[in-house]
């Protein structure tokens, strides 16, 4: 599950049992691109971009460093930066 929690925050989380209950821990992925690895079942992605969606998936690893199929891709979309000014908004006329 890929949940957008702010402007710039993802957490993700997994339930082991789908994935691999074998596993020691697991390589995160974003968009096929591993962007690091936890022994748990949850994941926090930090400083990315408003309004933007970001895709993952993720790998589970044993203590012999045998490997499990990737699993599916989830994505989610962070929120709206509340302290942008948006992009329309008109500019004060200089006097």
């Amino acid at each position: 599950v890929a949940n957008a929690v702010s402007s710039s925050q993802i957490n993700l989380s997994w339930n082991a049992e789908a994935v691999d209950p074998r596993a020691a821990g697991y390589n995160v992925y974003q968009y096929g691109e591993r962007i690091g690895s936890t022994a748990g079942t949850s994941y926090t992605v930090k400083r990315l971009a408003a309004n933007t969606q970001y895709c993952y998936s993720v790998l589970a690893f044993d203590k012999a460093g045998n490997t499990s199929f990737q699993s599916e891709m989830v994505c989610a979309t962070t929120k709206t930066d509340q302290n942008s000014e948006p992009e329309n908004k008109p500019t004060p006329e200089l006097r």
